[in-house]
């Protein structure tokens, strides 16, 4: 099994606070931690690596809507990733992982009915639902970071994030729950890619209105700890809140 090398990539104050989340300064341990969360401790149990491309390339031609030829390039949003979009080699880079192999392999398990579709659509954010996810064509972009908090962004665990927002995920879905589901996404999903890639977790979540705005905050750790606006992480102290001030 291959694992990263992760110590050149995190100062002294970001392995006190990987300290603090996972509960050991060992990187090994903490990659350890993230496969047997996501399920992919077990390699018997993964895809074999000589299907991964096929498996996406079958999921491509069944979850991505095809343009026709003569399609305007004004509609171009109600179609799927097409092959030189960022977006669609993110996707394949994606379905080669373990995490993401294993997700593809479980899509293409179940009936497609009703239809579980992916597009591209430009001037967006990436978002799912049940039955869909939605991703800008240029994602990702170079260097890309959070709008609130800052910290950087993994497209893989983006990318994975939002399956679980889907039918496909493991949380029950509820419009009653979605700060719980949000967290569960963050903590149980995303931030075990993002150690697994050399990034740190992302310790906070933001709630955003249509427009853009701040509406709630709360730290992954303490979920039910929830402050109203813009807050990020106290960097010595990644369980605890600070306002935010964009610089």
């Amino acid at each position: 099994m291959q694992t990263l090398s992760l110590a050149p990539a995190f100062s002294a104050a970001a392995l006190q606070r990987l300290q603090v989340y996972y509960g050991t300064a060992d990187l090994n341990a903490m990659q350890a931690q993230a496969r047997q969360i996501l399920g992919i401790d077990q390699t018997e149990s993964l895809p074999d690596p000589a299907s991964r491309l096929h498996n996406f390339e079958r999921f491509g031609a069944r979850h991505f809507p095809q343009r026709p030829p003569d399609s305007d390039e004004s509609d171009l949003n109600t179609y799927g990733p097409e092959p030189g979009m960022p977006v669609y080699d993110l996707l394949k880079a994606y379905a080669l992982t373990d995490y993401g192999a294993l997700m593809i392999q479980r899509v293409l398990a179940q009936p497609n009915e009703p239809p579980f579709v992916i597009k591209a659509v430009p001037d967006t954010a990436p978002k799912a639902w049940n039955n869909i996810i939605i991703l800008p064509p240029d994602f990702p972009r170079s260097d890309a970071r959070f709008a609130i908090g800052g910290q950087r962004v993994d497209p893989l665990a983006i990318i994975h994030h939002e399956f679980e927002h889907t039918r496909f995920g493991r949380f029950r879905h509820d419009e009653n729950n979605l700060l719980e589901e949000e967290n569960f996404a963050v903590r149980e999903v995303e931030n075990p890619v993002r150690i697994l890639n050399g990034f740190e977790p992302r310790y906070t979540y933001t709630q955003l209105d249509p427009a853009g705005q701040a509406v709630v905050s709360f730290s992954i750790l303490q979920p039910e700890r929830r402050q109203p606006g813009a807050w990020t992480f106290d960097p010595a102290d990644p369980r605890q809140l600070i306002p935010f001030e964009r610089p």
